[in-house]
């Protein structure tokens, strides 16, 4: 069964080559092709696995991702890291996965795989990024977590909800709201981003150092 693919691109060089890429791997097909001008989107009929292609963050690409995330969407980022405040606020907003234009087909296929399956996918030099932010925040002497809370911890950033993880444990919904607390506390963690720096840093999310880029387990 094909996994139906759509393609938002301000280069159309880029939006064609991405088209040409996705279709010759299977599972997936691109379904839609879309041109985007500042603040405006097509309208979608439905949520979508949705690779949308930039040059570098601005303003008007961290809106379009939180207006498509907000309908429900899947969003994979193509484009040049560049390195300002916007990355923390994108990766806040929700964003599943984030490939750079010198990456491989691999690795956009990869990206394309992990994030079909609910997973998150990131370049490691985004995580590169993610990692000193988090050595610079981290407090001295934090308590480890068990290895219960890094199993719950590894749930959370495959963004499972308190419902899906209490299914997998055979505990409480609450009893998961009280790990997911006990975690944040030790890490000094308040929010999704603060737990993918922790992920980043304790190699929850990366399968290969060697690997260009690195995706949620």
């Amino acid at each position: 069964m094909k996994i139906r693919v759509d393609i938002l691109f301000r280069h159309q060089l880029w939006g064609d080559a991405l088209q040409s890429l996705i279709n010759q791997s299977d599972p997936f097909l691109v379904q839609h092709v879309f041109p985007v001008t500042k603040g405006t989107i097509p309208e979608f009929t439905r949520p979508s696995l949705i690779v949308f292609e930039i040059l570098h963050l601005d303003p008007d690409v961290l809106e379009i991702i939180r207006n498509l995330k907000n309908s429900g969407h899947q969003v994979i980022l193509v484009g040049f890291l560049s390195t300002n405040t916007l990355l923390n606020e994108t990766l806040d907003s929700g964003l599943d996965g984030y490939v750079l234009k010198t990456s491989s087909q691999e690795n956009l296929m990869m990206a394309l795989h992990e994030v079909s399956q609910n997973k998150k996918y990131f370049c490691s030099s985004i995580a590169e990024v993610l990692n000193n932010q988090l050595h610079s925040h981290q407090n001295n002497g934090k308590n480890d977590l068990t290895g219960r809370e890094k199993k719950i911890l590894n749930a959370l950033i495959e963004l499972k909800t308190p419902k899906q993880i209490s299914q997998t444990f055979h505990i409480s919904e609450s009893t998961v709201r009280t790990h997911r607390k006990n975690i944040m506390r030790k890490i000094g963690a308040k929010d999704v981003l603060s737990l993918l720096m922790y992920a980043c840093s304790e190699g929850l999310l990366c399968r290969d150092k060697s690997d260009p880029c690195i995706s949620g387990q």
